[in-house]
């Protein structure tokens, strides 16, 4: 079993444990690979929210990059400390906008991630992964607005190239339920599906995460609905994350989303510096 979205101590919105916590909490799952993901937004508008990091407990501006050598060092030490026991993935997930591309690039040429998730987390920078940002935007927009914005952003997302992996697909379902149907929420087009098609000429992966789950909906992101348009473009590649901000949500669900992998006759994949192989051992 995997769990390839992991934020710790280093993304300001989640708890502050020692890595290491997180991974003997893993071993104790049964947990066979587990990343460490922790936020990267950069979005200028929004500099006096996001740009931050933890380091040592301390919070420091994230876009002097000097933490990512902390951040390097730690998780390379403990992948030598546990790699007859757990596989250890040093990752970001990223906040993706228009403009944000040279600097993701520059920051692959630095320094030597598995892999990087590429994530909507705003729109008209408000974040719609806040239920309070979120608020803001379903009042102002009908759903058909909502959902183009997103996918003229997702779109943008995957012709960048800079992504391995891409995030909770259908995030705006998240709070879009709120305020939406379900019905309305759950769209597919020509546009829709033709980046569909493009995320397999990219070869990029979708992560099949589980925190809808946990926040009390049916589903995992991408909801069935998406997930099967996305299997109908040819897309085969999926890694599991259960975009843990806690200790005690490290794995959540994983179970349930390998379950509906196997349902399709598929396995998750495994990255290393941005590479995949199909996960035989899973």
């Amino acid at each position: 079993m995997q769990d390839y979205h992991i934020h710790p101590g280093y993304s300001i919105d989640a708890a502050d444990y020692p890595l290491k916590d997180y991974c003997e909490r893993a071993l104790a799952l049964n947990l066979k690979e587990i990343a460490f993901t922790t936020h990267f937004e950069a979005e200028p508008e929004r500099r006096h929210l996001d740009w931050f990091v933890r380091v040592n407990g301390e919070i420091q501006p994230m876009e002097v990059d000097e933490w990512l050598k902390f951040y390097f060092a730690e998780i390379e030490k403990l992948k030598e400390e546990y790699k007859d026991r757990l596989a250890i993935k040093i990752g970001l997930e990223v906040g993706y906008f228009e403009g944000i591309e040279e600097k993701i690039s520059k920051l692959k040429e630095k320094y030597p991630f598995d892999f990087l998730i590429g994530s909507i987390h705003t729109l008209d920078h408000l974040a719609i992964s806040s239920k309070k940002e979120a608020y803001q935007l379903f009042v102002r927009y009908s759903a058909k607005e909502i959902i183009n914005k997103y996918f003229v952003r997702l779109e943008n997302l995957v012709k960048s190239g800079l992504f391995e992996v891409i995030g909770h697909l259908d995030l705006f379902l998240r709070y879009g339920l709120n305020f939406f149907e379900l019905e309305k929420l759950l769209v597919f087009d020509e546009k829709i599906r033709d980046i569909f098609y493009l995320i397999k000429q990219k070869g990029q992966i979708i992560e099949f995460n589980t925190s809808a789950l946990r926040r009390g909906h049916n589903f995992i992101h991408p909801h069935q609905f998406y997930f099967e348009k996305l299997l109908l473009a040819g897309i085969d590649k999926f890694v599991i994350g259960s975009d843990a901000h806690t200790l005690s949500e490290l794995g959540y669900e994983s179970q349930k989303a390998l379950e509906i992998l196997k349902k399709y006759n598929l396995k998750p994949v495994s990255l290393a510096r941005g590479k995949w192989v199909i996960w035989e051992d899973f």
